[in-house]
């Protein structure tokens, strides 16, 4: 075959192809949409997850068919996705964990920065931080003065090595040089509970499962890990008040298989952020304490790229064991 022609077939498989990418991204979604969540129902990113795919469901006239694929910090999610056709019918609602498992596992079944394809950053959710309504602390800078005159002898809950709730207190800890006992638990719920029965001092859960109890008044809340206040408890300061550069917000976002073609990444993305940007979308999301955000595809990507770098130095920082 001469070089013309086979430059001229190789113009026209290419214009193929991405004709064909475009007729998809306009006839999309012609079936049911899985929306894959990498943790129990009833958790912060299963809401939010489900919150999305009741207005996705409205606009696109197609079941959005949300699954729960609990396990190993929502890597088994991850995994059926990496696995699933890259056609736009399998998403993930992922979540922090999806970046930090990267550094706590030795050996995944996928590649975390190959095998997905970024949409968009949908919101941002932070932790805060609360301690017994005892403890002798008024604020952030009252706690590391407590801490510093009883090295050792504080304590704090979390739910599990690698937990938001373990490396953002081990990241405060790290950047106020200060020594607190962590107790590890099974749960993030019995973790607060025992907050708030007095069994141990302190605890960074999600502020989405604290607010109600912040309110009762079982729990003293002494800032949010954002590294601005948050709309939902806008009296409560950001630890970066007290350390500057601190931010560790809990994020949520919508990733797909890589190769998916990308004019149907764009139609997602677009889609996406109109919806979240929606007065009842943006409000329901409010109430569970998340901040809407809604990103390029290529902003999402070095998000995550930051994220990942930053938690996997702290990871090895703190010596936590690699699984």
């Amino acid at each position: 075959m001469r070089r013309g022609t086979i430059a001229f077939v190789a113009v026209v498989v290419s214009l193929g192809i991405a004709s064909a990418g475009t007729a998809d991204a306009q006839s999309y979604p012609a079936k049911p949409v899985r929306l894959i969540v990498g943790f129990t129902p009833g958790t912060t990113v299963d809401i939010l997850g489900r919150l999305l795919g009741q207005k996705l469901e409205e606009a696109w006239g197609q079941r959005i068919v949300v699954e729960n694929m609990p396990g190993a910090s929502s890597t088994i999610a991850a995994a059926a996705v990496a696995r699933a056709p890259a056609d736009g019918y399998t998403m993930m609602f992922a979540s922090t964990a999806f970046i930090v498992s990267q550094s706590l596992y030795k050996q995944l079944p996928y590649d975390g920065s190959r095998d997905f394809e970024p949409v968009t950053l949908v919101a941002l959710v932070p932790n805060v931080m609360v301690v017994h309504p005892t403890l002798p602390v008024k604020d952030i800078r009252g706690l590391i003065a407590l801490a510093k005159a009883r090295p050792g002898e504080l304590n704090y809950a979390h739910s599990g090595l690698g937990s938001a709730s373990h490396l953002n207190t081990e990241l405060f800890k790290a950047m106020a040089k200060v020594d607190i006992v962590p107790i590890p638990y099974k749960s993030s719920a019995q973790a607060l509970t025992d907050v708030m029965s007095g069994e141990v001092l302190l605890n960074y859960p999600s502020l989405a499962a604290a607010l109600p109890h912040i309110h009762s008044g079982r729990v003293k809340a002494l800032a949010v890990s954002g590294a601005k206040r948050s709309r939902a408890l806008s009296q409560v300061p950001a630890m970066a008040e007290y350390l500057p550069g601190y931010e560790a917000s809990g994020w949520y976002g919508v990733v797909v298989p890589a190769r998916t073609p990308r004019q149907l990444v764009s139609r997602l993305n677009q889609d996406i952020v109109r919806l979240i940007n929606a007065p009842d979308l943006r409000e329901k999301m409010s109430r569970q304490g998340a901040e809407v955000v809604g990103s390029s595809a290529e902003e999402f990507s070095q998000y995550m790229r930051e994220g990942r770098e930053k938690w996997e130095r702290l990871i090895r920082q703190l010596n936590i064991p690699i699984r």
